[in-house]
């Protein structure tokens, strides 16, 4: 029979006076073959108690909770994890994690405003380097933010969240930028709809594009939708029309790249820059992303560093597509280079011929057919093509028609050479 873990002995008694306050609870429950909790309840009869809690350890725990995993702390004191967390509670620190000046992940969007997308914020954040911490609570790993971290990040991309749904003071003090950036989300949100399009929108967006006049910035202010949310309700639908395209031939003048410098510096948004610029939203995104390799607007004022637009231009090849005149023709004088030793190493690999391509021309036999003087300025080349072997499909490479490899020649020699030795009544090879 399972024996009855409250029924105590007097030794067993004696034995808890004597070391509770020098054994720990763990090692009792092992030596008196007792659970925790029975320990507890007949210490509490018996009105045993632990060593008392000094000032020094009080003040330490007080410093430490919620910036030191439980565990370190129980250590450093002496004491089991449970006696640090009832500590804890008597003195009314709080939770766990509200000390230390984090919150969850879960607790910034819900004060930001941001709670219906947690799934895709929290991918999104962390690929743009966003402060998320992870904190050990109770063994339970959880998703933490630093809030002076945060500030300094937000300051850095102010871009990457929408703070017109944030509450003021929400996450504590704020710096004082952050009032500006609330009133000028509030304010893009209230210019253009980010409603479900309904079905009057999608036809008056079809007539405007039938009738073959409008541009992007001109359906923009038509429909109170950004340019990107025409451009992708356009391929929805399925529509072939398009707006009419701005003349791309009109250059920059001096004063617009000021006044680009001016908004990039500033961390305008795309949608406020047209208003300042005469010029779409698209082209912009164009101009910056050839610059900087990117359309995002922090990343283009982090290289500027508040210098003119075009300062600290990042390096790039030549599959970015985005090189200026001068690199062209770098571009083009390290090709020509490059063909130019290819070449001389061909000549060599068959024997300083001019006639480097005869081994696989179709118009070459001991010599040119097209009374070429050599490859280099042919331009009859015509490549062998492959053949194939009717008897076991191996590629057969040669000017002339074949239907059978060398090899598969040299066994019908053998099958013919066995068969004439049969019928002569010899013996075989």
């Amino acid at each position: 029979m399972k024996r009855n873990i409250d029924n105590w002995t007097k030794e067993e008694e004696t034995f808890l006076r004597e070391n509770y306050r020098k054994v720990s609870t763990e090692t009792l429950s092992y030596l008196l073959k007792k659970d925790k909790d029975a320990i507890y309840r007949k210490a509490s009869k018996l009105k045993l108690s632990k060593r008392k809690w000094l000032k020094e350890e009080d003040e330490y725990l007080e410093r430490s909770w919620g910036r030191t995993s439980i565990t370190s702390i129980a250590e450093h004191l002496g004491r089991s994890e449970l006696a640090v967390k009832e500590r804890a509670q008597k003195m009314r620190l709080g939770s766990f994690l509200d000390a230390g000046g984090y919150v969850t992940l879960l607790e910034f969007l819900r004060a930001i405003g941001q709670e219906s997308n947690y799934s895709y914020l929290n991918m999104r954040l962390e690929r743009d380097g966003f402060p998320i911490k992870y904190k050990t609570k109770f063994k339970e790993k959880v998703k933490i933010v630093d809030i002076d971290e945060f500030w300094k990040w937000i300051e850095k991309n102010p871009s990457k969240l929408d703070f017109s749904n944030f509450e003021k003071n929400a996450l504590g003090p704020e710096p004082k930028w952050v009032e500006k950036k609330r009133i000028d989300d509030k304010l893009k949100k209230k210019k253009f709809s980010t409603k479900p399009w309904t079905n009057t929108e999608d036809k008056r967006l079809i007539e405007a594009l039938n009738m073959f006049k409008y541009s992007y910035k001109e359906l923009s202010q038509m429909l109170n939708r950004t340019e990107g949310a025409i451009q992708k309700r356009i391929v929805d639908l399925g529509l072939k029309q398009r707006p009419i395209r701005i003349s791309s031939h009109n250059k920059w003048t001096e004063e617009e790249f000021e006044k680009l410098t001016e908004c990039i510096n500033n961390k305008v948004p795309y949608s406020k820059m047209t208003e300042v610029i005469d010029k779409s939203e698209k082209a912009i995104r164009g101009k910056i992303y050839n610059m900087y390799l990117s359309e995002s607007i922090d990343k283009a004022a982090h290289y500027m560093q508040g210098k003119q637009f075009g300062y600290n231009r990042p390096d790039r090849n030549i599959l970015h597509n985005t090189l200026n005149s001068e690199e062209r023709i770098n571009v083009k004088d390290n090709i020509l280079r490059f063909c130019d030793i290819l070449k001389a190493e061909m000549k060599k690999k068959y024997n300083e011929t001019d006639y480097w391509q005869s081994q696989i021309c179709q118009n070459f036999s001991a010599k040119c057919l097209k009374e070429h003087t050599c490859c280099d300025e042919c331009l009859e080349f015509k490549r062998i093509q492959p053949q194939y072997c009717n008897r076991c499909g191996a590629v057969i490479m040669s000017r002339n028609k074949e239907n059978i490899c060398d090899r598969c020649k040299k066994q019908r020699i053998k099958q013919y050479q066995k068969k004439y030795m049969a019928l002569k009544d010899k013996n075989k090879i």
